[in-house]
């Protein structure tokens, strides 16, 4: 009776995060070549601080898989808000949720972003439903073309209406495995 062999790849998962306080400014993971593709993704807030053990939701294991998917070598995960809201996200409670950070939040996600192959919006409709989200996606669509990234930009969309932000867990965007449809003339 022969042997069996296994094919087993095992990658080093290196995975960072930098906080400010209170404040989860981003979050890294790599477990490519250093030299490899990168991508920023902005997604909507942070996981809850006051959680710990949630380090890993379902929105960072899409995210993790659609980046391999793409042939990706890391990532860095970037919040439109650096701090969950308490409640249900409206306006009243986003609007100062982070304002003492903002900048830095912005100048830091230049940084990644000049790094990285490819800036992938994905915080779904909440910049079409609430006014404060609305003028963040603004603030920030602006920072990155003073910084001259804009031509990275690129927005998680629906597959089936294009016109639709999504977000990671939206369950059209993950139906069937399929990868992610990125367009960039969404605004």
């Amino acid at each position: 009776m022969a042997g069996r062999k296994k094919n087993i790849e095992v990658a080093k998962l290196t995975f960072e995060v930098r906080r400010e306080g209170e404040f989860e400014l981003w979050r890294s993971r790599s477990w490519g070549a250093t030299d490899g593709k990168r991508a920023v993704i902005v997604d909507t807030f942070p996981n809850d601080p006051k959680n710990p053990a949630m380090t890993e939701n379902l929105t960072d294991m899409l995210i993790f898989n659609q980046m391999q998917k793409m042939d990706m070598a890391g990532y860095h995960q970037v919040h439109l808000f650096a701090k969950q809201p308490h409640g249900n996200p409206n306006n009243r409670n986003l609007d100062s949720i982070d304002a003492e950070v903002v900048e830095q939040l912005f100048a830091e996600l230049v940084d990644l972003a000049k790094k990285s192959d490819i800036v992938v919006m994905a915080y779904g409709s909440i910049a079409r439903r609430l006014v404060v989200a609305e003028e963040r996606e603004a603030q920030l669509l602006s920072v990155m073309k003073k910084a001259g990234l804009e031509e990275n930009v690129r927005f998680l969309v629906e597959p089936d209406d294009q016109t639709k932000a999504a977000a990671p867990v939206s369950r059209k965007v993950r139906e069937g495995g399929q990868s992610w449809l990125l367009v960039s003339d969404f605004i």
